[in-house]
């Protein structure tokens, strides 16, 4: 459905057939630009999108019904209504831009959708009323994150999809293993997870079948949810790793937390990859005297953590760049498993063979992939070098001998 798209933007959203890359709404053949990145879609009679200061409302055909400048949380289009939170309360217009409806919540909203019912998410769980703002129900099951209904209320609480009848029964709770981004309502509940796997839900709560999602673009459903969970991880990953000291990470992170609060959360979320990576390849650690002297025997210290898997196994370094310059104890060196939390240590005994500065790498492989690390190393001369003259001895001549 999604073919030719820009592989270096985010898409944040997509509903239906249509689908929002940052800034661009592309809509059938139509690709529209906005001034902002679009965080949400909502899609039914119309479009509706939110981006950080605006919400507007398009027709079928690409065409703006209205705008409103507002800093919104959510949206949610059905028939001839949009509905918009913006901090403790919800906004609800008709096709023409007026408004219909307005509610204080009392609670900031998080999540929102509307149909037969009026469906308020917050930290509080779900908060429900009719179109003449009349509260029909209310019922805690924990701050939502997304809200879906036809027949029944599809409510998440980030990674566990709870199903409530309409009249405000829980059915039933079920934790999957990631974020969940959608719910779908067809013959059978369609739930899908944020890098994991699309379910087949029965309506009794079974799983009846699951499957890997295949996007052709970069994809970051609900970004304030999944990237904010993926700094919380980060933060979490600089903690365990305070033995390798992770400047750099630490450096990321904060950069991170910077576009994040500017709701760049595509920005946000490459950086987060970037200190993530610079943590993975400082769990190994080679370590290499600072004085090295030609001739003079010196040590190479392997201090190999494991911060990330529930077992690091295969993990091989081969050290064949370094016997161009250098006599080595081993050059291909295999540790035993690592498992999270734990590192192990391992000393090479190296000789220098010549003076000079010397470039060389060291090939560390393991279950995760392969990666390269670069050494610059020193060699000077002997600390002490002596070099011996050696004079023969004059023999002395007396007055004797010469008048003799």
């Amino acid at each position: 459905m999604f073919e030719g798209l820009p592989k270096e933007k985010w898409v944040y959203c997509k509903d239906k057939d249509v689908i929002c890359i940052e800034e661009f709404l592309h809509l059938k053949d139509l690709k529209i630009r906005f001034d902002e990145p679009i965080l949400s879609v909502s899609v039914d009679k119309y479009v509706a999108i939110r981006t950080r200061n605006e919400v507007v409302l398009l027709d079928k055909e690409g065409n703006i019904l209205w705008k409103k400048k507002v800093k919104s949380n959510a949206i949610s289009q059905y028939s001839d209504y949009v509905a918009i939170a913006k901090g403790k309360k919800l906004k609800i217009y008709n096709a023409n831009g007026e408004e219909v409806l307005s509610k204080r919540i009392g609670r900031k909203i998080s999540a929102l959708n509307i149909g037969k019912l009026i469906i308020v998410g917050s930290d509080k769980g779900l908060h429900t009323f009719d179109y003449n703002g009349n509260k029909l129900w209310e019922i805690d099951i924990g701050k939502t994150t997304l809200i879906k209904h036809s027949n029944f209320i599809a409510a998440v609480v980030k990674d566990e999809l709870i199903l409530i009848s309409l009249e405000g029964e829980v059915l039933w709770r079920k934790k999957f293993d990631k974020i969940i981004y959608d719910v779908e309502f067809n013959e059978v509940l369609k739930v899908y997870t944020y890098k994991g796997k699309v379910f087949s839900v029965s309506y009794d709560g079974k799983v009846i079948d699951s499957w890997d999602e295949y996007c052709d673009f970069r994809f970051l459903p609900l970004p304030w949810i999944t990237v904010k969970d993926e700094l919380e991880k980060l933060k979490e990953m600089l903690k365990i790793s305070k033995p390798v000291k992770p400047k750099d990470a630490k450096k990321l992170m904060k950069d991170a937390e910077k576009m994040f609060k500017k709701q760049l959360y595509g920005k946000s979320y490459e950086l987060i990859l970037k200190a993530f990576e610079v943590i993975r390849e400082k769990q190994f650690q080679i370590i290499i005297p600072k004085k090295v002297s030609r001739g003079k025997p010196f040590e190479i210290l392997f201090k190999f953590y494991n911060f990330f898997d529930e077992v690091l196994d295969g993990v091989e370094v081969d050290l064949s760049d370094f016997e161009r310059y250098f006599e080595i104890s081993e050059k291909e060196i295999r540790f035993p498993e690592i498992r999270k939390g734990m590192y192990i240590e391992k000393k090479v005994s190296a000789n220098a063979k010549y003076e000079g500065l010397f470039i060389v790498k060291a090939v560390i492989s393991s279950n995760f992939g392969v990666f390269q690390k670069e050494f610059k190393i020193r060699v000077k001369k002997p600390l002490f070098s002596f070099t011996f003259k050696f004079r023969e001895k004059e023999e002395k001549t007396s007055i004797t001998d010469l008048l003799k």
